[in-house]
Parts: C-alpha cells; structure tokens; sequence
C-alpha cells in the first residue's frame, strides 16, 4: 500500500504545537542579557557613581556584581530545580489561555529606554557631578518594572506567580546554593598568583594562533599585543570559576546521589575544574583578539563584564548534561535526575545559608566597616523561613522560663568578653550619625528584627535542628534533642562559634543552647534562650552605644 500526503479541499494540515513555556522564559532571559551586556559596554559604573555623595552612591558603586550573582542563582536553578520548574510551568500555563504578548513586550522596550537614559543620568554624570538619590532611586525602580514587564511579555503573570508558590522552596534553595557558589568564588583569592602563571602560559600558547603578532611578559603577567594587553590579575586567573564550580559540582553530586555511579561521579570535579579553567584561559584569548582587532572598550567592557558569567552557566550545564548521558557516570535505567522538593536537610540549612550569602554580598557595598544593607539579610532568612514553615509544624513552640534565664546567663559573659567601650572608633556609630534620622531608624529596625527573630530562628535551625542531631544518627530527624550526645552539643557549639568572630563567647553560647534544647527536646527552648541573649545585648547596645557588640 502506498501513502501520500492528503490534498484537496478534505486535507488537514498539521498545525506546529504551541511554544513551552520554559522556551519563552530562555528567549526572555536571552534578551534581557543582550541588554545589560549593552549597558555594561556603554557605562562604567564604579568610578563615576563613587564620585557622587551619599550610602546609595557607595552600594550603586557595586552594581557590577548583579550579573555575576544573577548568572550563578540561575545556574544553579537550572541545574538542581530545571526538570521540576518545566513540569510546573507546563502544568500551570495550560490552565491559562493564549494571550497577547506583543503589548508587554512594547511597554519592556519602552521602560528599557527610560532605564538607558536614566543608567546616563545616574553613571554617565561628567566630571563626577553628584547626582541625588532620587534619580537612584527611580533607576532602580524603572529596572526593576523592565525587568517585570519582560517576565510578563514571556508568560502570564499569574502563571509565574502559581510557580512561584508552589516551588517556592525549591527557588529558596537554588538561589542559596547560587548564592553560596558565588561567595565561594570570592574566597579563594590567596590562590590567584599560581594560577595566573599557568593561565598566562596556555594564553601565550593560544594567541599566536589568531594574533600572529602577540607577546608575554610572564614576570609582570601582562599579554597582548601593540595594540591590546592585559594583566592577569586574581580575576582573571581562574580562581573564582574554580571555586563556583566546585559548589555548584558538590552540590549537584549530592543532590542527585541516587541517580550517578559512585566513585564514577566524583570525576566530575576535577573534570569542572579543569573544563572552567581552560574556558577561562579561552576567554582572556577572545578578549585580546577583541580588543585588538575590533574595539578595545568593547573588550573591557561588555565582553569582559559578561563573559565570564556566561562560560560558568555553560560548562556547569553542559558538565551536568555529560553527567546525565553518561553510562560511566549514571546509573542504567534510573529516573532522569530531577530535584522534587524540599528536602529535610535544606529546610533547616537554607535559611542559615541565604542569611550568609546576604551578608557577603551586603559586604561588597561595605567600605568602611558598617553593613548598610543589613535588611538583606533579614528578608533572606525570613523569605527561606516562610518557604519551609511546613517543615516547621512538627515543633512545640511554648514558652520557657528556663529558656529564658539561660539566654540571660549568656548575655552576661559576652558582654564581659566585649572589647572596651571606647577602645577604638566605631563606624556604626558614625556611619548612623550621618544617616538621615528616618534611614538611621530604619536600619536600627531591621537589626533589631534580625537579632530577635530571623538570626535565633536561622541559626538553631542548622545548629541545633540539624547539625547536634546529625552528629547522631544520619537520619536525624529521628533523633530526639534528649538523646544528644556531648559530643553533639560541643561540636555544633563549635560550629556556631566559628560563624560568630568572637568565637569563645560564641562557643560558651551554643553549649547552653544545646543543653536549653536537650533538657525539654525543645528546638523552641534553644530559640528562645538564644533570642533573649539578642534582646539583651540589643538593650545594652542602644543605651551604652557600644556598637561592636552588633
């Protein structure tokens, strides 16, 4: 029998299926990215903002680390949560019927315009002309109303706040371990001088084969060209994508454990690690050969801004890719590797986790001492607590007086242990005396809030919750707090101590929480205790002004 392809007027002919969803989001995501690579080519930020006056000036004077820390939340929202996010956004945008997108689209470009012009009035100021806060802030509220219009021209509003809410953990969790990944990368700097010798080496091999006319200068690690050279400074030595790497790898390994051989699977770090140095090394050869041949602005300005980014998300994605293909590293015939949920771990680690992340990152906008975006880590932690409070139910949270006179007994010796009033000057003190009264306030709010409920609820979670347990039993959410051990209570005592800098007073202060938490097996007991001591020191601060207790 012999088929042919219907005509006439009974032909039907077959209509092609409509977009996915996640598709619209990637072709969103990828011109969002062309524009700030526009952006980032047009206008240095950094030394024209800080030539301006004002808090504001210093934090939009670190506005180059968005990309970064964006690129490294989205990667690791796509490595860990992708498979589960396509299924939700599928599941939702079916219930939503075809609309128009074209109007979203037009009202984007239009506000990217307004932003354009505004990114000139707030970083294009000549001379360093100071510009007031008020054109700051409606920048950076224009940026974010382009960015939300952008979302709404790729999927229905509703559609992503549906997703929103029902993997709203798992968004938490990715963008903790982005977060983190990218921290990471920034602290291991004391590595940059060997490897910036090795990456000048394999540059100096490649760039004669698309710039014949090249040259290296390996004791002051410079390389280019007549026209164009670099310096191989720690950023360009390949530190930082190591370091992301690594945690993106780590995590990647232990979240989808059940599904890759093991030790096939741990083949993939030094796989990464090398993949992201050689992408580097790479990069810094187009960013010569740019800078050369076509534009040297371009070249230190978009190409260098961005590009790093881009190659993190790609080998970490295409490094997982492999993993899951691969017969040498996952298993045969187990279920494509997806992250379903919040697990147990991540509903008592993430919240700890999001508040540090929001801290290194508040740190950068930090000259002088003082954490002016402090609020960052209040809504962190507060985001990551609200996404898990499910988790949380199986708690008794009741009051104790017991609790309580321990959080007042370790209030008394970390006050003893605090430096002398006076001893030095104090930033906070004088970075508040030049707040506007209101802002000075605010900030005060926020710190208060932090100390009494986010930063108790954050860090006896992971501490007591988590770690004391874990050292018992590896299913820990088995383990009773009666039934910790004292090895549990020093060596998550320590921990805590090691996150604090005044380790001692710390350490004095997680063995009474772990012992307020196992007397009762109350983690309310340890939260309460640990607030308390925070009111305490809280109360001491604003009436003595010694600030180095905060």
């Amino acid at each position: 029998m012999h088929l042919t392809p219907a005509s006439g007027v009974g032909a039907v002919r077959a209509q092609p299926g409509p977009v996915a969803p996640h598709v619209w989001l990637a072709l969103a995501g990828t011109l969002l990215l062309g524009e700030f690579a526009l952006l980032a080519a047009c206008f240095d930020a950094i030394p024209r903002v800080t030539d301006s006056h004002g808090w504001w000036a210093q934090i939009l004077g670190h506005v180059g680390v968005v990309m970064p820390l964006a690129t490294a939340v989205i990667t690791a929202t796509v490595l860990l949560g992708g498979s589960r996010l396509r299924v939700e956004l599928a599941a939702s945008a079916a219930l939503v019927p075809e609309r128009r997108r074209w109007p979203w689209l037009v009202g984007h470009l239009a506000t990217f315009i307004v932003f354009f012009w505004l990114t000139d009035v707030v970083f294009g100021s000549p001379g360093g002309r100071a510009v007031s806060g008020w054109w700051a802030a409606l920048w950076v509220l224009t940026g974010v109303t382009q960015v939300a219009a952008l979302g709404a021209a790729a999927l229905s509003p509703s559609v992503l706040t549906t997703v929103a809410r029902r993997a709203l953990a798992l968004l938490i969790g990715c963008a903790a371990v982005g977060a983190v990944a990218w921290s990471a990368g920034q602290m291991t700097g004391q590595w940059w001088v060997p490897l910036s010798r090795s990456t000048l080496w394999v540059v100096s091999r490649l760039l004669p084969l698309i710039v014949p006319e090249s040259f290296a200068q390996p004791d002051a690690l410079t390389i280019g060209t007549p026209a164009f050279s670099v310096t191989i400074a720690a950023r360009c030595s390949g530190y930082e994508g190591i370091g992301l790497i690594w945690v993106f790898l780590g995590a990647y390994l232990w979240i989808f454990r059940a599904t890759l051989r093991f030790p096939h699977a741990l083949l993939l770090l030094p796989l990464g690690t090398a993949a992201i140095w050689l992408a580097n090394a790479l990069r810094i050869t187009g960013l010569i050969w740019i800078g050369s041949t076509f534009s040297p602005e371009v070249a230190l300005g978009g190409f260098h801004a961005n590009s790093g980014s881009l190659i993190l998300c790609v080998v970490a994605l295409g490094i997982a890719s492999v993993a899951q293909r691969s017969t040498f590293l996952a298993r045969p015939g187990a279920r494509p590797a997806t992250m379903e949920g919040p697990t147990p771990v991540a509903a008592y680690v993430t919240p700890l986790l999001l508040a540090v992340a929001a801290t290194m990152v508040s740190g950068l906008a930090t000259s002088d001492g003082f954490d002016r975006l402090y609020a960052l880590r209040v809504l962190a932690a507060g985001a990551a607590l609200w996404a898990f409070r499910r988790q949380y139910s199986p708690w008794r949270w009741s009051w104790s007086y017991a609790a309580v006179g321990a959080g007042i007994a370790v209030a008394v010796p970390w006050i003893l242990l605090a430096p002398a009033f006076g001893a030095a000057p104090d930033s906070t003190a004088a970075a508040l005396g030049a707040m506007a009264p209101g802002w000075a306030v605010l900030w005060i709010l926020c710190r208060l809030v932090g100390a009494l409920v986010t930063a108790p609820l954050a860090e006896e979670l992971a501490f007591r919750g988590y770690l004391a347990r874990r050292f018992v039993a590896r299913d820990f959410e088995r383990v009773p707090l009666e039934r910790l051990s004292w090895l549990a209570v020093l060596g998550s005592a320590l921990a805590f101590g090691m996150l604090h800098q005044r380790i001692v007073a710390a350490t004095l202060a997680g063995i009474v929480y772990g012992l307020v938490a196992r007397r009762r097996g109350s983690l309310a007991d340890a939260v309460v205790a640990h607030a308390t001591t925070n009111a305490l020191l809280a109360v001491w601060v604003l009436c003595t002004g010694n600030w180095s207790l905060w």
